[in-house]
């Protein structure tokens, strides 16, 4: 799972200094491939970025500092970088001199009515207008003793705009103004009435801190309690009885009461849903449904979660996919394999569905491959590579091809790729003040501007080089320590088939920084277990921190840490030589614990031990690997767990000098993973 990372707050506006980035060395291979592209931004370039994002923060907020507007501006337009969006802090210095009602309505207007193909341009033009048409209302705001008459020009003007006025932004601005004046004044009517209509109109429900200023008419209140009761208050009724007879059905499973118990409140639930599904909130029922007809098929109640699915299962709307694959599984999980085909074949031949879903195309090869459908599981194999070259998915699906054709999964799975393209990226053609903005983008961690810029890409000039121009934004992106936004640009692009996936691309997605480090500190488990571990945590964030306090590298808790090291103080765990120290001790101690057992470790450093030890009875007590990661109860640590197996084939194909394959399915990628021989 990748945590939210925490970047600190390296520049305030243009008087401070910048941090010194930390670069990492990339293979000489990608060396020679991007010399030509490679970006090294000066310090005052670095300093602009961050300023320009700072500042860009502080307008969505509402407030604009002139002075150092100013001063952006003239650095602005002495930077080839960022001259294009000189328009930005222009647009901000001249809002904030415009006082005038009639002055900033007209700046608005301009605003509102201005057109552009690039999309960064179109962003900040649109920062601006919400700031103009929020100093509109609060203009109002602070006219409220002008004559009805003025007052019902402005309305009139809020009436053409509500599109931008009426936005969650505005809203406390809106509530000041209606609060004003008296609620039985005619201009408190003027604007109320304007605001009303415009949620009428668009059958939307204005916020309830609004309705408490504003003015509602008794066509207002039938139409609020039409649209409101109806399609909350009723459901919410029938929500919360099927909600209580969910809980019952959970209850007796969890205390393990009689297969009749369990059977009859299951049976009691599932009724009741069925008599008043067209009053259920539709999303919220059918969540509910899947997650007790899952809970029974990990008890191996699978016929009563065969009923549960196939009511899902019904509609097409809500978990669909995953409900689909759940009731082929509880087919799987009991070695029914016919049946569990039977269960998908729906899908078996739809190319888009399966390309979207390589789990499901996978588990139609191994059951094809089950059945004596040698051929076909063979073709499906090769397609789930082709489709999702970087899933879990591709990994084994070139492992069944190779244990079946006697051949390494690697050799299947390079066989399946398009070859390197060794050739050094020419500079020619090659866009350098795009790569350059992007590249400080991703060290000032501007991602939404880094996004921008790339659907800027696809439809410039530059097109017919989108493929050079993205890998040399990424391997740029790497080089300055962004490995994570290096990864979001390739998966992307990947994903549209902007970039073909080479061995080059996976040096990029599969960097190997603190390495050397990794290595001084596993002497009993491989380092490139750590090092996948790293990737999928942290992304090689030293200042990675968890929405729960995990921190650094390994996202290690300070209690957790302190097992290891007494007297350490968070900040310490910032501090990669130590938390890879203290990381690499801890996941050996799970190693020594579980076995050597790497699904049930790495499970436990996601989830936590108990929860593992609990999950080894009832979930992931199966011969069969692959069984035990798809039984992981929890869908981050599943996730968690595949993406490290991913990882890990990945750096042993780039790193590993030997070549030879695993025998079994509990040894893949040439690491013994599950069980001991």
């Amino acid at each position: 799972m990748y945590v939210k990372l925490i970047t600190s707050f390296i520049v305030v506006f243009l008087s401070q200094g910048l941090y010194a980035s930390t670069k990492f060395a990339q293979s000489s291979a990608l060396e020679e491939v991007f010399s030509n592209t490679r970006v090294i931004p000066t310090k005052q370039e670095r300093r602009l970025a961050n300023n320009f994002k700072q500042l860009y923060k502080l307008s969505r907020k509402g407030i604009i500092n002139n002075n150092l507007v100013k001063r952006f501006y003239k650095d602005v337009l002495k930077s080839k970088t960022f001259v294009p969006y000189r328009e930005w802090p222009r647009n901000l210095i001249k809002l904030s001199k415009t006082n005038k009602i009639s002055d900033i309505k007209k700046f608005c207007t301009e605003l509102a009515t201005f057109t552009t193909d690039d999309f960064v341009k179109r962003d900040l033009n649109n920062n601006v207008k919400n700031l103009c048409f929020n100093k509109f209302i609060k203009t109002i705001s602070a006219n409220q003793r002008e004559s009805f008459k003025f007052h019902k020009e402005q309305a009139r003007y809020l009436s053409f705009n509500t599109k931008h006025i009426l936005v969650p932004s505005n809203y406390t601005d809106i509530n000041f103004l209606l609060s004003r004046f008296k609620k039985t004044s005619s201009k408190h009517k003027l604007y109320s009435k304007k605001i009303m209509n415009h949620y009428q109109a668009t059958k939307s429900i204005p916020p309830n801190e609004l309705l408490k200023y504003a003015y509602v008419t008794p066509s207002n209140t039938r139409y609020l309690q039409t649209l409101d009761l109806e399609r909350y208050n009723t459901q919410y009724v029938f929500y919360k009885e099927f909600k209580k007879l969910k809980e019952i059905a959970f209850k007796t499973l969890d205390e393990k009461k009689s297969k009749k118990e369990i059977t009859e409140t299951f049976n009691q639930a599932l009724n009741y849903f069925n008599l008043t599904y067209t009053h259920l909130p539709k999303e919220k029922a059918l969540l509910s449904l899947l997650s007790i007809s899952k809970s029974l098929m990990r008890r191996n109640f699978h016929s009563l979660a065969q009923k549960g699915f196939q009511r899902i299962l019904q509609q097409e709307r809500y978990h669909y996919d995953t409900t689909l694959f759940e009731n082929m599984w509880s087919y799987v999980s009991q070695n029914e394999y016919a049946q569990a085909l039977k269960s998908i074949e729906i899908v078996a031949n739809d190319k888009k569905f399966l390309s979207k879903h390589s789990k499901i195309h996978f588990w139609i090869g191994f059951l094809n491959q089950k059945s004596g459908n040698r051929e076909l599981a063979q073709e499906t194999f090769k397609t789930v590579i082709g489709n999702n070259p970087l899933s879990y998915y591709s990994i084994l699906s070139a492992k069944m091809i190779g244990e079946d054709n006697k051949q390494s999964t690697q050799e299947i799975y390079l066989a399946n790729i398009p070859k390197n393209n060794d050739t050094t990226i020419s500079k020619v053609g090659v866009d350098y003040k795009w790569l350059k903005r992007i590249t400080l983008w991703g060290i000032v961690y501007h991602p939404k501007f880094i996004n921008l810029e790339l659907k800027n890409l696809q439809k410039s000039e530059s097109a017919k080089m989108v493929e050079e121009h993205i890998l040399s934004a990424a391997y740029n992106l790497s080089n300055n320590g962004e490995y994570l936004e290096s990864f979001k640009v390739l998966y992307k692009s990947i994903k549209n088939d902007s970039v073909k996936l080479t061995k080059n691309t996976l040096k990029i997605l599969f960097p190997k920084p603190y390495l050397k480090q990794i290595k001084k500190n596993t002497h009993s488990f491989d380092p490139i277990i750590a090092l996948s571990l790293i990737r999928q945590e942290s992304g090689f964030n030293t200042r990675a921190q968890s929405h729960v306090g995990a921190r650094g590298l390994m996202q290690l808790m300070p209690d957790t840490a302190r097992q290891f090291k007494r007297r350490l103080k968070n900040k310490h765990l910032y501090n990669p030589n130590l938390n890879i120290k203290i990381g690499t001790k801890y996941f050996n101690n799970l190693m020594t614990r579980y076995n050597k057992n790497l699904v049930y470790s790495l499970a436990a450093y996601n989830a936590g031990e108990r929860r593992v030890n609990e999950w080894q009875d009832d979930y992931m007590n199966s011969d069969f690997m692959l069984e035990n990661i798809e039984n992981i109860p929890f869908l981050e640590t599943r996730k968690y767990v595949k993406l490290i197996f991913r990882n890990i084939f990945f750096y042993k194909m780039i790193l590993s000098k030997n070549k030879n394959d695993s025998q079994d399915l509990n040894k893949i990628y040439d690491i013994h993973l599950g069980f001991e021989s």
